[in-house]
């Protein structure tokens, strides 16, 4: 059970864990109401959209995400959030993975579907000003 005394340090909107039915099993919710007797709150389940008036001893936070967000609530990121790029993600852009399903293609046989992704890969790489890599495709 949670050390909360009051429902006082509870808001509309919260994320929360409710005692469902004082069953002993919480389940995660959000405040919808803060009672102002000051020692209850209404939580609406996330799983079913019921909702029950619990005393603040039956209401437990859920803990924050520990992702970073940036003002407008739009992810950050690694290099505006730690101040460093992620060098761990390998991020392929589309003429990179097309060119790969077309090495698929080719693999498997398909010389004409091949063709096709291997020219379509070369004019995306053309427009994005890589002449070397659109040449290679292109041959």
């Amino acid at each position: 059970m949670s050390s909360r005394g009051k429902a006082d340090g509870f808001h509309i909107g919260d994320a929360v864990e409710g005692n469902y039915f004082m069953e002993g099993t919480y389940y995660a919710g959000k405040v919808i109401d803060v009672l102002e007797n000051g020692n209850s709150v209404v939580v609406q389940y996330d799983d079913d959209g019921s909702s029950e008036t619990l005393t603040a001893e039956n209401v437990r936070p859920i803990e924050v995400s520990t992702e970073v967000l940036s003002h407008e609530t739009s992810r950050l990121s690694d290099e505006e959030a730690f101040g460093v790029a992620n060098t761990d993600e390998i991020v392929l852009l589309d003429y990179e993975l097309i060119s790969k399903i077309a090495e698929l293609k080719e693999r498997t046989g398909d010389r004409s579907a091949a063709a096709e992704l291997f020219q379509q890969a070369a004019e995306l790489a053309m427009n994005a000003g890589k002449m070397q890599t659109a040449n290679k495709w292109s041959m």
